[in-house]
């Protein structure tokens, strides 16, 4: 009896060191933004963290490719596409936890003091899911 209690206890235990770890949803979260005022308008620099893409390894290597826009919705709710893109491609030797996505926008003087928002795009390339998120921005003199 004690041999059948020990080989199930065993059993369990090995069954659950095989158990996959959760699958993370792919997700942008604690958007940041904030313009700062210049000569000729006003400086935007806007940060998202993101979490949940895929990984690839090859050759002892970690690697993660995300690409991401943002977009700006005026306060007369007008939306300009694309004002900022990039992709951040990386390979380390160690395992990536979350990512930190930065840009920076220049608005002319065209653009008028008031309420913003900032939309971030954002793909992960290895996996192709998408995701995005938005902060409201106030622009001021």
């Amino acid at each position: 009896m004690k041999k059948i209690s020990l080989f199930l206890i065993l059993i369990l235990v090995g069954l659950s060191a095989c158990k996959k770890k959760p699958e993370v949803k792919f997700e942008a979260f604690s958007p940041e933004a904030a313009a700062y005022s210049l000569d000729s308008g006003w400086e935007v620099d806007a940060t998202v963290m993101v979490r949940g893409y895929e990984m690839k390894n090859e050759n002892s290597q970690n690697s993660v490719k995300v690409a991401y826009s943002v977009d700006l919705v005026t306060p007369d709710n007008k939306t300009q596409k694309g004002l900022f893109a990039d992709t951040l491609a990386e390979s380390s030797t160690d395992p990536y936890n979350d990512l930190k996505l930065e840009s920076q926008i220049e608005l002319n003087s065209t653009y008028v003091p008031g309420k913003y928002k900032v939309v971030f795009n954002i793909r992960d390339l290895y996996s192709g899911k998408q995701t995005s998120t938005t902060k409201e921005l106030e622009v001021t003199k």
